[in-house]
Formats: structure tokens, sequence, C-alpha cells
């Protein structure tokens, strides 16, 4: 059986150019090195591939001027380089070289006296997350939590939603407004608690954490197109990747949003090769 896609006269086709697409899949590593559950990461417009060499070269100076005689291949690598375009915890995980889990909202138990602002650090028109006694963050504020912000007085000062303070629902963030008992409290050098009501319509969300998992070594196929060739799939398998951030992740801009990754071929002892390549896999 021959190698390669010519045609039956044995010219190089057409159909060997290279107008590419493709989906990329991701799988962490188990210990013996055969990867886990793989996961599609969504839409990757750029996918590229790098083979790296350093070389030993010499040179002969038998005839005169420095003339290179010898040229030999003493090591090399290779590196991938992909960007995501879908923002899901598990890829910003792998962004921010951290973890992704879930977290739940300290709003569905409520919360009582939890410490807003501590003694003597109210400011006028200061702005302030709302948390429970640990410290955790409390957001998506319904109706039924029932909120009541209160200074930390031994006979405790009710304060009054919109009129001395506003709450975004949202975030949970409490923005104080400039009133007369705003600076009451501030003269006193006293902070503010909040009691929220428990409410189960409160939500699990996902926490992604940065930098608490700087080793990324993870299995990828990429699947690739070639619009060139009626769409056949090539796929390409790296057996050990270690991942990295790229660049920058644009939080705020008129484009769409990107995570741009890089990462270093590795070698897998499950394996006999670092990559390989099955092409064409579409059997027609």
């Amino acid at each position: 059986m021959g190698v390669g896609n010519q045609s039956s006269n044995g010219e190089p086709s057409v159909t060997e150019y290279q107008l590419g697409g493709g989906k990329v899949f991701l799988a962490e590593l188990a210990t013996g090195g055969l990867p886990k559950t793989y996961r599609k990461v969504g839409n990757t417009p750029e996918f590229t591939v790098t083979v790296n060499t350093e070389s030993y070269e010499h040179n002969s100076t038998q005839d005169g001027a420095p003339a290179q005689d010898l040229s030999v291949i003493i090591d090399s690598g290779g590196a991938i380089g992909f960007t995501l375009e879908n923002f899901s915890a598990e890829n910003l995980a792998l962004f921010l070289l951290g973890e992704a889990s879930s977290y739940t909202n300290p709003g569905i138990a409520g919360v009582t006296d939890a410490v807003i602002v501590a003694d003597g650090d109210i400011e006028v028109t200061g702005y302030y997350q709302i948390r429970t006694t640990l410290g955790a963050p409390i957001f998506g504020i319904t109706t039924v939590n029932a909120i009541a912000v209160s200074t930390t007085d031994a006979a405790p000062v009710l304060l009054t939603l919109d009129q001395d303070y506003t709450v975004d629902a949202n975030s949970g963030i409490i923005h104080l407004l400039d009133t007369g008992v705003i600076d009451a409290v501030i003269g006193t050098g006293k902070g503010l608690t909040c009691t929220l009501g428990a409410d189960a319509a409160a939500t699990l969300v996902d926490l992604v954490t940065m930098l608490s998992d700087i080793e990324k070594d993870v299995a990828i196929i990429f699947e690739g197109i070639n619009a060139a060739d009626g769409n056949k799939r090539t796929l390409y398998h790296f057996h050990k990747i270690s991942l990295a951030a790229n660049g920058d992740a644009n939080l705020i801009s008129a484009e769409a949003g990107a995570l741009p990754m890089t990462g270093q071929v590795e070698a897998n002892d499950a394996f006999t090769e670092r990559v390989d390549v099955y092409t064409p896999i579409t059997q027609v």
C-alpha cells in the first residue's frame, strides 16, 4: 500500500493542500500516562504546530576562510499553540493555571450579622461586598433574602435600603450613600453588619482559582478538517502536552474575547511516540 494522496499518474494532488479547520479534545492524564475522559474545548480559530531543533555546526579552515563542513541535529522538540473562544470554567482554569469546581452561594442558607465593614473602616460612597462571617462572598440577592444592614453599635441602627445604601442584587455589592446616617456611623467609628434570610432559590456557581495548579499536563486530540480535500479528516494525537497561557485574555474589548494557549510536546511512557498523526481517516 502506498503512502500519500497522489493522483493516479504519480503527480502531487491539489487535495494535499491544507485549508483547515478542526476540533480540539483534551483529557487529563492518569497515573500511568493514559488519557482519562476527553472533553471538547469549543471553538478554536487557531491551532499551530511548531518543530524546534538545535544543531551542532562545525567549520573547517583547511582551505582558508571558515566553511561549514558538518551540521548535526543534537536536540529536537515540538510545541503547539491554539486559541480558545469558549470561556467555560474548565477553559478558564487552563488559562489561569487553576482549578474548576463548584461554589455554593451562601445566600441559600442566609447569614446573620456578617461583618460588611469593620469598625473604623467605613467611607462615604464606598463599595463593599456582602460576605459571610468566614469571608465567603454572597451574590444573587433575592427579595426573599430580605437584606438588612445595621451598625455594629451595642444597640444596632438599621440602615434604610435605597436611602442610606443601595445593593447590586447580582454581585452582592453594597454602595453607601452620602447621608447623615452614614456620617453618624463614621463619627462613632463603628462598622456595618448584614443579615440575609435563607432562600433555596440561590444557585450553585462555577468557581475557578488562579495559579493553584501550575503543572497542566494533558493529552490532546486535534481532528483536522481539510476543505481542500472534501472535508477529509486527519487525527493528531498529542500524547502529553505541558500547557500554559500564551498572552492576555482581554476581558473588556469591542471584539470577542479569547484565551491564547501554548504547550510543549513531551514524552509519555504509555506511548512509543510523542505524537501520532493519522491521515486521512475519512474512509470514502
